[in-house]
């Protein structure tokens, strides 16, 4: 057998149904799984529930020479999920020495899951009853990681499993990641594995494999009690596994003994991974945000599709004496939010703030399942440095282990900016004391650019030279939508939550690119960018 890997390609992924807390993977040796089950309807309504349990399963034992069964089955389960989601599948080549061959079928939800390659074991020394195959997988705040099928021969059970470490190394080599996960009905116990010969496997003794199934588990639906199904993992993955387990499904369904070994005389076996999505924080000079804009429907929508990529987004430069448009846009913000996407926005808005007539306000809008703002406190600004006096917030953040941080808005006079800039670290320090942590971030339009900043004053600032904050936005950055090129937008960071910043995500938010605008269109919603950067929980 010649071995195959076909790469697919690597792209961005959305989810079409909202956000998961985790990355549910199955594993069922369905029991020769051919014509003569798939005409039994009862059955076929058992298996497409279970299916519909995970986010992948592995399908094993399946037996059909027409290769047609399968794809009914696929779409069996699709009529079951539909509207709600459905699968796609990979499925390998027909496996086995004897006639009585077998293939593994990977179905996989399509708004959870893509596949990036699929790899066919060559097994040039004939180890394997049926060769492992394997897809390299992708999902959404979760790195990537290949599944390793396998269901060995009972009676060769010792050697075939003492012959997947050299699979799991050739995978590496293959798909450049040691993340693996080795799962199927491997007949790894009772008469076929005994205890001793158990111990002896090398995927035992190799510290880098996690057995997640253990040898107390029963996994059939019959009057033995063997844990023949198992799960095996490598890598960093480990360490966000929630839970593993067998499927007991005549449980869960109510069947009795012969109608559940009419489905399998296997149960399925699963384990399910966290997913840890990062926290995007934004801020956005609006730009004379009042009843003029907010009239303007075109200019509107493309706000709220800002606001909508951000989990929680500083708004500045809302001038409105009503102190009413703010309101009505958080409003709009969550009438448009898309069905069974995400939770809406709440809102934090300061007073308004300002030397003269022309006062401006502060909003933190943020997303109510994501955010959870603690405290706000209003700087006193008692020796008057600042035009416009910090507004900040404390967050925490429930779905994640970001530990909670407090966010500094600040719209910098531009004529003033050295003076402001260098009076935040007091600021910063005021905020510690208040809020008792030293988890910081400082955001906004600080003008810290061309003619209101040299970068010979920007290195005389303290928030540079004070080694406790890191700029996020350099000045290569270009944070205007007009024909200059200022790095006047920047996030400046203290305190350990640096630690937990995703890489590469501080930046400039181009969304007359994003929308296809002209330099016109743009400048009529902001004469600036916003920038943006992403925590992700450890």
């Amino acid at each position: 057998m010649r071995a195959f890997v076909i790469i697919l390609g690597i792209s961005c992924l959305y989810f079409l149904s909202g956000e998961a807390e985790q990355l549910k993977i199955g594993a069922f040796n369905v029991q020769i799984f051919g014509k003569t089950k798939f005409n039994k309807a009862d059955v076929v309504d058992t298996l497409s529930k279970i299916v519909s349990r995970y986010d992948v399963i592995l399908i094993q034992e399946i037996r059909d020479a027409s290769m047609t069964v399968i794809y009914k089955f696929l779409d069996k389960v699709n009529n079951f999920t539909e509207p709600y989601f459905i699968y796609d599948m990979k499925i390998s080549e027909r496996l086995g020495r004897t006639r009585s061959k077998e293939q593994y079928a990977f179905l996989y939800r399509e708004d959870k899951i893509r596949v990036e390659a699929v790899y066919q074991y060559e097994d040039p020394l004939d180890l394997f009853e049926r060769e492992p195959y394997s897809v390299l997988l992708t999902a959404k705040d979760i790195s990537p990681f290949f599944l390793v099928a396998i269901r060995t021969k009972p009676t060769a059970a010792f050697e075939e499993l003492n012959a997947l470490d050299d699979v799991y190394d050739e995978l590496v080599s293959v798909f450049n990641i040691t993340n693996g996960i080795i799962l199927g009905d491997m007949s790894a116990d009772c008469r076929y594995l005994s205890k001793t010969k158990y111990e002896q496997l090398d995927l035992v003794k190799d510290t880098r494999f996690t057995w997640l199934i253990n040898s107390t588990e029963d996994t059939t639906t019959t009057t033995s009690d063997c844990s023949y199904d198992r799960i095996i993992m490598a890598g960093d993955l480990l360490n966000v596994v929630t839970k593993n387990g067998v499927f007991k499904f005549d449980e869960e369904y109510g069947l009795e003994l012969p109608e559940a070994k009419d489905v399998s005389d296997h149960y399925p076996v699963e384990v399910s991974i966290k997913v840890n999505h990062p926290l995007k924080v934004c801020a956005f000079n609006v730009q004379v945000f009042g009843k003029t804009k907010f009239s303007n429907s075109d200019v509107v929508n493309i706000l709220i599709k800002i606001v909508h990529q951000c989990d929680v987004i500083l708004i500045q430069e809302i001038r409105d004496v009503s102190e009413t448009i703010i309101h009505s846009f958080l409003e709009l913000i969550n009438r448009n939010i898309e069905s069974n996407c995400c939770s809406n926005y709440s809102m934090h808005v300061s007073q308004r703030l300002g030397r003269t007539s022309s006062k401006e306000q502060y909003a933190f809008l943020y997303r109510t399942d994501k955010v959870n703002v603690l405290e706000e406190h209003q700087f006193s600004d008692p020796f008057d440095k600042f035009e416009r006096e910090p507004y900040s917030i404390l967050i925490s953040t429930p779905q994640n282990d970001i530990p909670p941080f407090f966010l500094v808005a600040i719209h910098i006079k531009p004529t003033a900016a050295f003076e402001e800039l260098n009076a935040l670290d007091d600021v910063y320090d005021e905020l510690v004391s208040v809020f008792n942590i030293t988890n910081g971030i400082i955001l906004g339009d600080m003008n810290a650019d061309c003619r209101y900043l040299s970068q010979k004053k920007y290195q005389q600032l303290d928030l540079v030279k004070d080694t406790r904050f890191t700029w996020l936005i350099n000045s290569t950055e270009d944070t205007t939508t007009t024909t200059s090129d200022c790095s006047y937008d920047r996030i400046v960071i203290a305190g350990d939550v640096k630690c937990y910043i995703v890489k590469n995500s501080a930046g400039v938010v181009k969304f007359d690119m994003d929308y296809e605008l002209t330099s016109e269109e743009a400048q009529s919603v902001s004469d600036h960018y916003p920038v943006q950067f992403q925590l992700q929980g450890k």
